[in-house]
């Protein structure tokens, strides 16, 4: 019988760091929320949130949807410019930028490029790996590779912001699955929102990632509207 002892299973060793790695992420990401939510005063908070429910469409999201928070925190903490015209992030890497490893550096220089939008997923048959392109990009866009578990079977379309970590692109909070009808809408009310933003420009310097990171949040006042509109056809 062979020996089998000294073989090396690497994927089993790959899981092992992939999952440590985002435990770490889990926990950095943690640890900026409750800087952002720390280091702030009660005006900027009001005008923070003034600021997310005008590019929502909403200033009754906490009452209406209680999950719009979770979309909040994470927006307050990683897009959102205080009237100095800087992100939290940007602080938090500022005043902690010695104590953090080489690790979570690099998971903030990640964060620091990512972007909310709707992402088409689809299983790559070779790697067995979840692929996804961003949806409103087409070909523009290339593929990440998705480390996902626990997705709604049936789903390729989802609202989420992927940030690499470690081996795989992993969400920033949370991922939910979005319909071609919200998606069409979606994607109207990007084009319309990017045209007005390109007329003010005076260079050519605007980016799809500083757009996005700036209105992407806006996307989940569909996934609120459609929900809405279902329950109301149910009664």
């Amino acid at each position: 019988m062979d020996d089998q002892r000294g073989i090396v299973d690497f994927f089993r060793r790959r899981d092992q760091w992939q999952g440590e790695q985002t435990r770490i992420f889990n926990r950095l990401l943690n640890r900026l929320c409750c800087y952002a939510e720390r280091e702030t005063n009660l005006r900027e908070k009001v005008r923070a949130r003034h600021v997310f429910s005008t590019i929502t469409g909403d200033d009754s999201f906490p009452e209406k949807n209680p999950q719009w928070e979770d979309w909040f925190q994470l927006w307050y903490a990683l897009d959102y410019l205080n009237i100095r015209g800087y992100r939290h992030l940007d602080g938090y890497l500022h005043k902690y930028r010695t104590d953090l490893t080489d690790k979570e550096l690099r998971m903030i220089a990640s964060l620091m490029t990512s972007y909310l939008s709707v992402f088409r997923l689809q299983i790559d048959e070779e790697s067995g790996c979840s692929m996804a392109r961003e949806f409103f990009r087409g070909q523009d866009a290339g593929d990440l590779v998705l480390g996902l578990n626990g997705l709604e079977e049936g789903s390729p379309l989802y609202l989420l912001r992927p940030v690499k970590v470690g081996v795989y692109h992993v969400p920033a909070g949370p991922a939910v699955p979005v319909t071609r009808k919200q998606a069409k809408a979606m994607n109207e009310w990007l084009v319309s929102m990017y045209q007005a933003e390109w007329r003010q420009r005076t260079d050519e310097s605007f980016s799809w990632r500083v757009f996005m990171q700036h209105w992407g949040v806006g996307l989940i006042h569909w996934l609120d509207r459609v929900h809405g509109e279902k329950e109301q056809k149910g009664r």
